[in-house]
């Protein structure tokens, strides 16, 4: 019996060491593009990463190489992408602002070309994701009192706007923020959008967007600048939805919610050291839904306990959105710049 205790108890101890070894402790940066842009939405592959920001700029980077391709998407005006997509070799960039236009390209960034366009003095697209290579959805702010959501079943080759009738009627004062591009998941069929302001819910389809469904989250909700402004599924059963006061970035009570059941029920997590307003969070892959890294006040925390416990990795707070490349690398983008980091853990 002792020999077995024994046995137990040094599984026990060797599993705890592994996890505290595995556990980032701080970050090492590189900075792959500086330029007068605002960047809020990042697409990230193998060998490629692709951004779109402000004065109608987009772009690739090739990791590999290093080589950095830009271009000016051919709009009237200079116009602000905050949303992007990379789809089975096709990129999609979608302006916010009248008129709404939508470009799609090779992943090379050749041959862009306007594939929708919707003009309304409330027009104001906030994200776009794909579901898989046929489905795709991009959703905005609401031109009467429904959310607006463009639907392709063919690739992005062409997009509909979904009557308002099948989609999420909002509250007065909800709508959704532009801040990171991570306000919609997709998962197969099921799809997730955040919606933020005076009331800030979830909106679920299971059928690639056609129809809604909301569940309400216990995130901050009131003000204008209040509610969820990023979110992320490790699985289909671990998600976090995080966001805050924008008008009060430094504030910590209720920024983060999390799901272990596949969003059927939300728990708030409670804090006391560690961000403020969330711009955007994502799951550290490979960490069993576990670790998170966020970015917004405050600059980059990490935690490896799903939000109860964060240390901050970089005080820099220009920056609005980030995406990994693998478990020890992610790409964050922001004011003026695009930044490799690289994750340090313990020894």
């Amino acid at each position: 019996m002792r020999s077995i205790i024994f046995s137990i108890l040094t599984v026990i101890v060797f599993q705890s060491c592994s996890s505290i070894q595995n556990r980032v402790q701080s970050v090492q940066k590189e900075v792959v593009l500086k330029d007068t842009i605002s960047i809020r939405a990042l697409a990230v592959s193998k060998k490629q990463l692709w951004y779109a920001g402000s004065l109608s700029k987009a772009g690739t980077l090739f990791l590999e190489t290093k080589e950095h391709k830009q271009v000016h998407l051919p709009t009237p005006k200079k116009v602000e992408f905050r949303s992007l997509a990379y789809n089975n070799g096709d990129v999609f960039c979608l302006s916010i602002g009248n008129p709404a236009q939508l470009f799609a390209g090779t992943d090379q960034l050749h041959h862009l070309h306007e594939v929708y366009n919707e003009s309304h003095e409330k027009v104001f697209y906030d994200a776009i994701a794909f579901s898989d290579a046929q489905h795709g959805i991009a959703i905005g702010d609401p031109t009467d009192k429904a959310l607006a959501v463009l639907l392709t079943s063919d690739g992005g080759k062409n997009w509909h706007r979904i009557p308002e009738s099948d989609a999420p009627l909002l509250a007065e004062g909800e709508a959704a923020f532009a801040a990171s591009n991570t306000n919609i998941i997709t998962q197969k069929n099921t799809i997730w959008v955040i919606t933020g302001g005076k009331k800030s819910r979830i909106w679920k389809s299971i059928d690639f967007g056609n129809h809604w469904q909301c569940i309400e989250i216990p995130i901050k909700q009131g003000g204008e600048m209040t509610g969820a402004f990023s979110a992320a599924f490790y699985n289909s059963k671990i998600g976090v939805v995080a966001g805050g006061d924008y008008s009060q970035q430094n504030a910590k009570d209720s920024n983060l919610v999390l799901t272990l059941d596949g969003g059927i029920t939300w728990k708030k997590i409670t804090y006391a050291e560690g961000p403020g307003y969330i711009s955007c969070i994502q799951f550290v892959p490979g960490s069993q839904g576990n670790d998170l890294v966020t970015t917004g006040a405050g600059g980059t925390y990490y935690s490896a306990d799903q939000g109860a416990h964060w240390i901050q990795l970089d005080a820099d707070a220009t920056f609005y959105t980030l995406r990994f490349l693998d478990k020890n690398t992610y790409f964050a983008a922001g004011k003026n710049q695009i930044v490799k980091f690289s994750l340090v853990r313990g020894k």
